[in-house]
């Protein structure tokens, strides 16, 4: 639904190329969608993983980050 992911874009904290982590791992920000969770509408960051270093991982692995509780670690210039 275009509404939801309006809506979920608008109340995004961080933008593409932003990393940031969660309490599992830290990811670049490549894409940014919507999600209905209980019907509330909920931002959803997806991107490669990240090592410690902050470079990806060797198998390129993605995965998604759901929410705004998450920690900014590098904000994209």
């Amino acid at each position: 639904n275009n509404l939801v992911n309006e809506y979920a874009l608008s109340i995004a904290k961080f933008g593409v190329g932003d990393i940031i982590k969660d309490s599992v791992s830290a990811i670049k920000i490549d894409k940014i969608t919507a999600s209905l969770t209980f019907d509330v509408p909920n931002v959803v960051y997806t991107g490669y993983e990240l090592k410690k270093d902050l470079t990806p991982r060797k198998d390129e692995s993605i995965r998604s980050i759901f929410g705004n509780n998450v920690e900014l670690i590098m904000m994209k210039l």
